[in-house]
C-alpha cells in the first residue's frame, strides 16, 4: 500500500497514521485487511484494468479480448448482445485509440501495452 494515500471520505491522510507503529504493524499483518489489499492490488494489475486506466472504455476493453480471442465480428455482436454495426463502429474506435488499421496491429499494441 502507497504510503500517500488518502481516505477519500474524510481528506484525510494515511501518512499520520502509518508512523504510527501499532497501526501500522496492524495493517501489515492483519489477515482480513492483508487480503482486501491482496484482492484490490489483484483487480488493479490486470491487463482489462490497465487498458481501462490506459483510455479504454469498458466496451473497447471487452472487444479486445474477444479479438484477441479470434472472434469474428458476427459472433462478436452475439456474444455482447449488440448489433454487427455496434461492434465496427466499437473497433473503429478501438483501432483509434491503438493506432491499429487491422486486427492484428490492434492485438500487437494491446500486447506491447500489457493490455492482453
Amino acid at each position: 500500500m502507497a504510503a500517500s494515500a488518502s481516505c477519500p471520505s474524510s481528506g484525510s491522510s494515511l501518512p499520520p497514521l502509518l508512523r504510527e507503529a501499532r497501526i501500522r504493524q496492524h495493517l501489515e499483518t492483519a489477515p482480513d485487511i492483508r487480503g482486501t489489499l491482496s484482492i484490490y492490488a489483484g483487480s488493479i494489475s490486470t491487463p482489462k484494468a490497465k487498458a481501462r486506466a490506459g483510455g479504454l472504455t469498458e466496451r473497447e476493453a471487452q472487444l479486445l479480448q474477444l479479438i484477441a480471442g479470434g472472434y469474428p465480428n458476427k459472433r462478436i455482436s452475439q456474444t455482447l448482445n449488440i448489433a454487427e454495426p455496434t461492434v465496427k463502429f466499437h473497433l473503429s474506435r478501438l483501432y483509434a485509440k491503438l493506432g491499429a488499421k487491422k486486427r492484428g496491429e490492434a492485438i500487437q499494441s494491446a500486447h506491447a501495452l500489457g493490455w492482453l
